[in-house]
């Protein structure tokens, strides 16, 4: 699979309220978005992404970490699939496609 699928395999869902705003129901997750857990073991915890996974094709979120037998902490990495994004990084330069339609419709009102 290269680069460009995979990218786009990394995908979250958007929360209600997101969604409602732009007008999409997924989007590729980033560094620095904010995302809840809604499955699995850690379900209902909520933190910024620390780091996207391209090899393994999933993301790990700070403060969300396991312990190991030796008592050292590790990144606990989830499935996309098992999140959701309730607040989007808009730093980033690519991002900003997603508040164009704003500024137009802004205009229009």
């Amino acid at each position: 699979m290269d680069i460009f699928s995979r990218h786009k395999a990394v995908s979250m869902h958007l929360s209600n309220e997101l969604r409602e705003k732009y007008k999409m129901r997924a989007i590729p997750v980033r560094k620095g978005d904010t995302v809840t857990i809604i499955k699995g073991s850690h379900k209902g915890k909520e933190g910024k992404v620390a780091e996207v996974s391209m090899k393994k094709m999933k993301i790990s979120i700070e403060d969300v970490v396991i312990s190991k037998a030796d008592n050292t902490k590790v990144q606990f990495f989830i499935s996309p699939g098992n999140g959701v994004i309730t607040k989007l990084n808009l730093s980033d330069k690519k991002r900003k496609i997603l508040t164009r339609g704003e500024v137009s419709e802004q205009n229009n009102a």
